[in-house]
């Protein structure tokens, strides 16, 4: 393969990986950044869940969208069932089980070849470094909240301490763990995160008193792009920086 061809690659590897985190922090921090009076908080929390999100995904593709599918069926189907009467946090119990069980029926050769849940650990302690960093920036620089530059500033630290964490982390979890009960636990954690999503959309639809009014929703959903945009910006660039450095996929990737 050229000098040219893989750095195209690795370019939409990270690209790709950049725009799921950069969707996922800018959802999340546009829905909490209200709750709290300053912003690190709403940042932190959107970079730690985005980060460990994002890192299950880019670990173990298989079994983040066994998680996410189970959690997208679980919340349409809780929500058509239960449309006047929906629980948030019983709708994520429901959804986090399923998957759970769903995945103890990957193969166990999946969770050795992989080690998902080093994986996720990694991405979200990265997101937590990232979070009070990437914070510090949007002070100095005066960067929206989510935004283009804000998610491009917390893709490229959370992707430059994933790669020193997961290298630690991923080989350091025990072959009984990986194999048995990494990939349950991490599709539950997928499923938890997706169906709590659908839930406050689906909520706002059907008219549920617990979740986001529509104007809500619909102000949340308007400053994503930005973010995704962000985000795979960043993640872009990064993958073209480790190629150009020399730094192979193998390297920083069970």
């Amino acid at each position: 393969m050229s000098k040219f061809s893989n750095l195209l690659l690795r370019a939409l590897i990270w690209a790709l990986a950049g725009a799921i985190f950069g969707g996922l922090y800018g959802g999340i921090a546009a829905s909490w950044q209200g709750l709290f009076e300053s912003p690190w908080l709403a940042v932190t929390l959107a970079t730690t869940l985005a980060g460990a999100i994002t890192a299950a995904f880019f670990g173990s593709m298989l079994t983040a969208l066994m998680g996410a599918m189970v959690g997208v069926l679980s919340a349409v189907v809780y929500l058509v069932v239960f449309a006047e009467h929906v629980a948030g946090l019983f709708l994520v119990v429901i959804a986090a089980g399923l998957a759970f069980l769903a995945g103890t029926l990957l193969p166990q050769e999946e969770g050795l070849r992989t080690r998902p849940l080093g994986q996720t650990v990694s991405g979200l302690l990265a997101g937590l470094i990232a979070g009070p960093v990437t914070a510090a920036a949007i002070a100095t620089w005066d960067l929206p909240v989510p935004g283009t530059l804000s998610a491009g500033v917390a893709v490229a630290i959370v992707g430059i301490a994933y790669l020193v964490l997961s290298r630690r982390i991923a080989p350091a979890c025990p072959p009984w763990l990986s194999s048995r009960y990494a990939a349950p636990i991490v599709a539950a954690i997928v499923a938890a995160a997706v169906a709590a999503a659908q839930w406050a959309i689906g909520s706002s639809i059907t008219g549920g008193s617990a979740g986001l009014s529509t104007a809500d929703v619909e102000a949340v959903l308007a400053r994503v792009p930005a973010s995704l945009l962000g985000g795979a910006i960043g993640g872009a660039l990064g993958g073209i920086g480790l190629e150009l450095i020399g730094i192979r996929q193998s390297e920083y990737h069970v």
